[in-house]
């Protein structure tokens, strides 16, 4: 139930407030990156809470930062369950997806830049399985010459645009509520 809340939640702000969010295309996902403003804190405090934000969202916060530069930037791995979905022969199937962000400081704003995406493909007879790199910088192996997408790639695009849009629209949420821009209610016990 916290989930589906969550989600929630991350839909609405992000339809409020959060008006760069990344696009799946022809030409890949658009922009390379997104620039996110929090005037109220200075690059120290939003590098700082942006770590606090990795060991709050991410089991094992020191095996998923791959690097940290004081205050200009960050780069971490993640990994995701069930994301992307494949339909073949009326079977739906889910991947996973592992990722790798790199996260810079400014004062007064964070660049959310999305580097690497993978999905696990399972072993099965015909395939050897494993994990296989999507191209953040061409789609068009998604899409038809026409633009439309693929039938067994439908949902990609989509899907592709939320695993970045929630992990940039949680870290600004995460950033605007430690600076009580946002009031949590559970704070009001």
């Amino acid at each position: 139930m916290k989930k589906i809340i969550l989600l929630f939640t991350l839909f609405i702000f992000s339809k409020t407030v959060c008006q760069n969010d990344f696009k799946h295309t022809t030409d890949g996902l658009n922009p390379k990156f997104v620039v996110v403003e929090i005037d109220s804190l200075n690059a120290s405090q939003i590098y700082l809470k942006t770590i606090d934000w990795i060991k709050e969202t991410y089991k094992n916060p020191d095996e998923v930062i791959k690097a940290k530069f004081e205050n200009e930037k960050i780069r971490f791995d993640g990994f995701q369950e069930n994301v992307l979905s494949t339909k073949m022969l009326g079977v739906t199937s889910y991947l996973d997806v592992r990722y790798s962000i790199e996260i810079s400081f400014k004062e007064g704003k964070f660049k959310f830049e999305p580097i690497k995406l993978e999905e696990y493909t399972k072993p099965s007879q015909s395939i050897a399985g494993g994990w296989g790199s999507i191209p953040l910088n061409v789609g068009s192996w998604i899409y038809k010459r026409n633009g439309k997408v693929k039938g067994i790639f439908k949902s990609y695009p989509k899907q592709i645009e939320d695993v970045f849009n929630n992990l940039k629209t949680s870290l600004e949420i995460y950033l605007l509520k430690q600076n009580n821009t946002i009031k949590d209610k559970k704070d009001d016990w």
